[in-house]
């Protein structure tokens, strides 16, 4: 618990009951709490009414806690707000640009790993798994199930069946030109999420104070 210090109600200090014991005078040498009613009326210790920090713009302002004052008889923590100064908010502007920047690869990431929803020859619908290359395969093996195709197709074998598993694990019966297709399918759709990144890149740069707080990472992908 904390505590203030207001002899006579006059605001001294501000103590916290686990700082230890304190001399009050020759006889009492305790924390606050270990006070008894009187002697907290005696010596002016009054526990701290602790409040929420204000809202603020991290951005633009810088919130301080101050000297605590009397509300309604109750000692209650206080704080101020204030403007940074025109090169302070530049910096922290600066910053958050960087941090969102940083974020982007991540969330184009997120975006390529939840994998590309496909039509399949088969009339079905799956998707096909395109997960982080740096944790899966995925992007390797559909690079070789394109190579098997157009291998078949160099080899004059068009109808030769190369099966294909999706991310549900069902198996889809395709030709060596579907297998081709779908490979090319994966390509665009990596490629697409790139061309994106870059766009919202720049539309991240050109953010300013007033509109960096409403920007969401998440928008502009589709």
């Amino acid at each position: 618990m904390i505590y203030v210090i207001a002899p006579g109600g006059v605001y001294a200090n501000t103590v916290n009951d686990n700082q230890g014991n304190i001399a009050w005078d020759a006889n009492h040498y305790c924390t606050p709490s270990a006070l008894t009613s009187d002697e907290k009326a005696q010596f002016g210790v009054f526990l701290l009414i602790l409040v929420p920090v204000p809202t603020y713009s991290q951005l633009t302002q810088a919130v301080a806690e101050v000297t605590p004052l009397p509300i309604n008889g109750v000692w209650t923590q206080q704080y101020q707000v204030s403007s940074l100064d025109a090169p302070s908010q530049g910096a922290n502007l600066a910053s958050a640009i960087s941090s969102l920047q940083n974020q982007l690869e991540n969330q184009r990431l997120s975006i390529q790993s939840a994998g590309l929803p496909y039509t399949f020859p088969d009339a079905t619908t799956g998707t096909i798994q395109t997960r982080d290359p740096n944790k899966y395969p995925d992007l390797l093996n559909i690079n070789a199930y394109a190579t098997m195709g157009m291998l078949a197709l160099t080899a004059g074998t068009p109808a030769m069946p190369i099966g294909f598993i999706d991310s549900a694990n069902v198996s889809h019966a395709m030709t060596p030109a579907q297998a081709v297709a779908l490979a090319t399918a994966v390509s665009t759709f990596i490629g697409t999420t790139y061309t994106k990144k870059q766009a919202i890149r720049a539309t991240i740069a050109a953010l300013t104070l007033q509109t960096i707080g409403s920007f969401d990472i998440t928008q502009g992908w589709n």
